[in-house]
């Protein structure tokens, strides 16, 4: 008799996911300030947490890598409007200037 020597797809029970969630998640949560890093990493984490989530496995890595991967990309994403906000201000004058009153005192 012949010995079958197939291979059995494993069912992966998401723990795979998890843990990629958690380790994208404070990738995210530590480079916080560097909006190009964190804003995609942070996505990464939250996109692995939800499939994590979905499948039998560890909830609890990802939900901690769904909070860090969201506190991570708000971070960046607030770094990056604040650039935003000040690139667009940066040189324009808060008050208007008055040329006269720097040289003619009354």
């Amino acid at each position: 008799m012949a010995q079958d020597n197939k291979v059995q797809p494993t069912v992966t029970n998401g723990l795979a996911f998890g843990v990629t969630s958690l380790i994208t998640g404070i990738v995210a949560f530590l480079t916080g300030w560097v909006f190009f890093l964190s804003i995609p990493a942070g996505a990464v984490a939250i996109v692995f947490a939800a499939l994590s989530m979905k499948r039998q496995g560890s909830k609890g890595l990802a939900i901690a890598g769904l909070a860090t991967g969201i506190i991570g990309a708000a971070f960046g994403l607030g770094i990056l409007i604040l650039a935003i906000i000040g690139s667009l201000t940066a040189g324009a004058p808060s008050v208007p200037v008055d040329h006269q009153s720097m040289f003619y005192r009354y």
